[in-house]
């Protein structure tokens, strides 16, 4: 498998023909981006690819600054026709990221999703299979599924969100860009930087503390901390489950983690 390697659907449950424990990386993909892996008692685990490494009870998050795109407003847009699976997109005044699609190269956005915001095919919402490299603000995308309302130059909006699962990272505590602030689950391991392996989105987990946590709270995502959690203290903070047990700050706090 590449490592945007990605699928629009799958048999979901528990197991997969990769064999691959919840202990172990790779450098090599082992199953598709998003494989969700379900154990008896509950636990969830998503396969991630990791673009910097990252060591064992942090809590990671995709770079939304690679495989999104901040909402363009009445762009230029080409072959979108109802029906069509290819459109072709220019993001020529986008502020980012990534500004005007600058560097964008094959399959940056494998997986990610085009989002029609407003005007002409309101409201769909596209699956991205592949992308060709930037030809100046051009980007020509292959989706999963055809368009169902054709999109039209100066009547359509449209914006990419990237998959949670590709060019993960430890989350960043400082809030101030949200291209690392998105959880998607906790590390199981210590994981080398390209390789890929699980990570936790759902049940009884362990976490780095950010702060005395105290048994029966809410938790939030970290805004002191890289890859931390901490006690819930403002209502804009992303919520990430709640404590188990009561533990000192820097210490790995027994977490249940939702996630999903």
């Amino acid at each position: 498998m590449s490592r945007n390697d990605n699928a629009n659907f799958g048999v979901d449950g528990i197991g997969g023909a990769g064999n691959v424990g919840l202990y172990t990386e790779s450098s090599t993909a082992k199953y598709k981006l998003g494989h969700r892996f379900q154990l008896f008692d509950g636990r969830v685990f998503r396969y991630c690819n990791f673009d910097a490494a990252v060591t064992v009870g942090k809590m990671v998050c995709a770079d939304q600054s690679t495989g999104a795109a901040d909402e363009i407003t009445n762009g230029v847009i080409a072959t979108a026709t109802a029906g069509s699976t290819v459109v072709s997109l220019t993001a020529a005044g986008s502020a980012g990221p990534p500004a005007d699609f600058q560097g964008v190269e094959a399959d940056d956005y494998a997986g990610s999703y085009l989002h029609i915001t407003d005007g002409d095919g309101e409201g769909f919402t596209y699956r991205i299979k592949s992308n060709g490299a930037a030809a100046s603000d051009v980007v020509a995308f292959t989706l999963y599924d055809p368009i169902v309302t054709a999109l039209t130059t100066g009547a359509t909006d449209w914006a990419i969100s990237a998959s949670r699962y590709n060019n993960c990272h430890i989350t960043d505590a400082t809030e101030g860009t949200l291209v690392d602030l998105f959880p998607t689950g906790v590390t199981m391991i210590g994981i080398t930087s390209g390789y890929f392996a699980w990570v936790q989105t759902r049940g009884h987990a362990t976490c780095l503390a950010d702060g005395t946590i105290t048994e029966g709270n809410q938790l939030t995502l970290s805004d002191g901390t890289n890859g931390a959690v901490q006690l819930k203290d403002a209502e804009t903070e992303i919520a990430i489950g709640h404590s188990l047990t009561t533990v000192a700050t820097t210490e790995y706090a027994p977490i249940m983690l939702n996630l999903e």
